[in-house]
């Protein structure tokens, strides 16, 4: 018992000299409103000005400040365990999440992405209707924990919001990898439906799975914790963010194209 506290102890003196340091630097140079508000997700209030945030205010920018660079500080020196490409992709993530015109691009286009999903499966359920009407509620509880699981991730705001959404779509990926035949080509429809449902629905729960994306913005070990066992892998989540972000880097970030496969 001593010992946990010596250790509880010793985090809340760490925790109180970062966010000491924080104000130190917040007012040295403090971050513009944009970043405040693309970045780390925080509406400033009408009654606050730039130049004269409350201290209150101050406190939840540099908590949210120091959350967003431990997130992306938990990879560094863990090259052997995840591998160079997994290290450069976050890398590359974290630059494009901390820098608010890139990010409000990058969510522009997970939500192309996140479109895209919608309409195949709202497609595939609507077929699936046509050809077994007797599987409308299972259909409709698909559709509902689809919309869930995204609002979530919409009503994340700045990077969190981004990462869910990225997770989501590594998710979404995958299934339509699994069940790409069942989706297009409809075969055996009843029997496939009704894994397609097993799998989204009793298995993982989507909607719970949105929320727990959202809790492991602490360190990327927690985040591929969640992503990986739903996808067959930590390789699954590289090579499924590698497609997402590669385009956009090369298109917006580097001069020269970011090898993400090393």
């Amino acid at each position: 018992m001593k010992n946990e506290m010596n250790k509880w102890r010793d985090f809340r003196s760490l925790e109180e000299q970062k966010i000491h340091q924080g104000v130190i630097s917040f007012y040295k140079t403090p971050p513009t409103p944009e970043y405040i508000t693309e970045v780390l997700g925080i509406q400033v209030p009408l009654n606050e000005s730039y130049t004269e945030y409350s201290q209150t205010l101050v406190e939840e920018i540099i908590q949210e400040q120091i959350l967003f660079e431990g997130f992306f500080d938990s990879i560094k020196g863990k090259a052997k365990e995840y591998g160079q490409g997994l290290m450069d992709l976050f890398t590359a993530l974290k630059t494009i999440l901390a820098r608010p015109r890139l990010l409000k691009n990058f969510m522009r286009r997970l939500k192309m992405y996140v479109s895209n999903i919608k309409e195949n499966f709202n497609n595939f359920i609507q077929k699936v209707l046509d050809k077994v009407p007797s599987l409308a509620t299972m259909m409709t509880k698909i559709k509902d924990v689809i919309q869930k699981a995204f609002s979530i991730a919409d009503n994340a705001k700045g990077y969190k919001g981004a990462l869910v959404l990225s997770g989501l779509i590594v998710i979404f990926t995958y299934i339509q990898d699994k069940f790409g035949d069942v989706i297009k080509n409809l075969t055996n429809v009843e029997e496939n439906a009704k894994l397609l449902y097993q799998y989204m629905i009793e298995k993982y729960n989507l909607e719970s799975v949105s929320k727990k994306i959202l809790g492991t913005m602490t360190d990327i070990r927690s985040y591929l914790g969640i992503l990986g066992p739903i996808v067959g892998g930590v390789k699954f989540v590289a090579d499924a963010l590698g497609s997402i972000t590669r385009p956009f880097v090369e298109k917006y970030v580097e001069a020269e194209p970011i090898d993400l496969n090393t």
